[in-house]
């Protein structure tokens, strides 16, 4: 391998852009934690305050009362499960196995083939990611809509006789 081998433009764009799609799944997911956080505490201020006065209002538990609070408990699953650090991300090519692949004694890859091969690393840990984050996505529109329906109920509550 040539010391000062020079890559190829293509290679270098193919990588380059890799390597944005993986920043931009990065960014991605810390907008829907983001997100999460700020329907969570949306759901508590209404559950609080919509909830509480229904409940001292009438000083009971109505079937429309019990629908509010599930919806409240189904935004915090929903939102949990985004929030939640168990999903296993990956944003960046492993150093460690680069190095015992590409710089171990008698290795003939030329650095294009470094370059190619962390592209395709990436595009990997890009559709695994996908995958992810579309769930997520689907999680985070459901707690939207339990948000809504807990809401509409707390204030329907609020509006009956």
């Amino acid at each position: 391998m040539a010391q000062n081998e020079a890559l190829d433009v293509r290679l270098e764009l193919i990588y380059n852009e890799s390597v944005r799609a993986i920043a931009l799944q990065a960014s991605t997911l810390d907008e829907f934690r983001g997100r999460a956080g700020t329907i969570i505490q949306s759901a508590s201020i209404a559950g609080g305050i919509l909830g509480a006065v229904q409940i001292e209002k009438f000083h009971q538990f109505t079937l429309i009362t019990w629908v509010g609070i599930s919806a409240f408990g189904l935004v915090g699953l929903l939102t949990t499960a985004v929030l939640w650090p168990r999903w296993k991300w990956t944003f960046t090519s492993s150093p460690e196995k680069m190095l015992k692949a590409y710089m171990t004694t008698g290795s003939e890859k030329t650095v294009a083939d470094v370059v190619k091969n962390a592209a395709k690393q990436l595009e990997t840990a890009y559709d695994l990611n996908d995958g992810r984050l579309k769930i997520i996505s689907w999680l985070l529109a459901g707690s939207c809509a339990s948000l809504v329906v807990e809401i509409v109920f707390f204030l329907v509550g609020l509006g009956r006789s």
